[in-house]
């Protein structure tokens, strides 16, 4: 017997003047210097500079750590490739975000703890904050900044009848406002919740639902408080929901329906259509989607 080894990579597509420039792959380069991104790579991120910033879990010895890349959009020439944990316990569901000054934000689980980490933009130093505890075994966390600076959170706890969303902040103060947003009463629970936040700190939240089928839920917070969820999609196999906020005020969520990775936005008056943007082959996308300056978009996925 043959055995087959799966490559995993990391991909990247850019929306340009409406349309959608050709993928390609981020990890599977000359230096080939990682191969082993998992499936829960969540972020990516462009700065002000048109600099995509991507961080995704891959193999250091025998652990998963963190890795950090980033690339000028005009050379796509992919730079400064950083491990940046070095955790005892594997490091899991890495994420990112930008805040208005240019600082970048990463969070990830490494067993019973919620790491933070801060690379200031003028002196591109990593800054590593106090952790937050939390339970063993939470997963799919996502972050995002608002105008002040303030980083917002969310993840994925416990699972079938007891899974629930939780939610948190942290700012100059530490974390803060621990809560929890979505519960749901299934055998199979919640998926991959994500959140993007909007300059103004109104927030939205994604994630998958299996109470009645394969639901991508959407739930917005305005001035402070949550609003009722809304569907996204139906769409059979539908997994792997991620939000963004763009420069025009619009809402844009990615997710993956085998074998679609597909896209859609809300406007104050609501939903647009969804789009077909790419396929992928058996295997979980975990998409990924930031809008830079300019509105373009850029979704990362993981194929082979």
């Amino acid at each position: 017997m043959i055995a087959r080894t799966t490559v995993s990579l990391l991909l990247i597509l850019t929306s340009v003047n409406g349309g959608w420039q050709a993928v390609e792959s981020i990890t599977n380069r000359p230096d080939r210097i990682d191969l082993t991104c998992a499936s829960n790579s969540r972020a990516v991120v462009c700065d002000q500079s048109d600099v995509i910033h991507v961080v995704w879990r891959g193999q250091v010895g025998d652990r998963f750590q963190v890795w950090y890349m980033c690339c000028p959009i005009d050379s796509l020439r992919w730079r400064d490739t950083v491990v940046l944990s070095s955790d005892t316990a594997p490091a899991t569901d890495p994420c990112l975000a930008l805040d208005s000054a240019g600082n970048l934000h990463v969070a990830w689980t490494s067993g019973e703890s919620l790491r933070l980490a801060t690379r200031e933009r003028l002196s591109r130093l990593w800054v590593v904050h106090e952790p937050l505890p939390v339970f063993r075994g939470d997963s799919s966390l996502s972050i995002a900044c608002d105008a002040a600076g303030t980083q917002h959170l969310v993840w994925l706890r416990g699972s079938g009848f007891s899974a629930c969303i939780c939610y948190v902040k942290h700012d100059i103060q530490g974390w803060q406002n621990h809560d929890s947003i979505g519960i749901a009463h299934s055998s199979t629970g919640l998926g991959r919740p994500s959140i993007a936040a909007a300059g103004n700190g109104d927030l939205m939240v994604v994630w998958k639902d299996q109470l009645t089928g394969p639901v991508v839920f959407a739930r917005l917070r305005i001035s402070g408080v949550w609003q009722e969820a809304e569907v996204v999609c139906e769409s059979v196999g539908s997994r792997a929901p991620c939000a963004a906020r763009s420069s025009d005020s619009l809402w844009h969520v990615v997710w993956a329906a085998e074998p679609r990775i597909l896209w859609r936005s809300r406007s104050r008056a609501g939903w647009g259509r969804d789009t077909c943007v790419a396929l992928f082959r058996n295997w979980e996308p975990a998409t990924s989607v930031t809008a830079d300056a300019d509105g373009r978009l850029h979704l990362v996925w993981i194929g082979e």
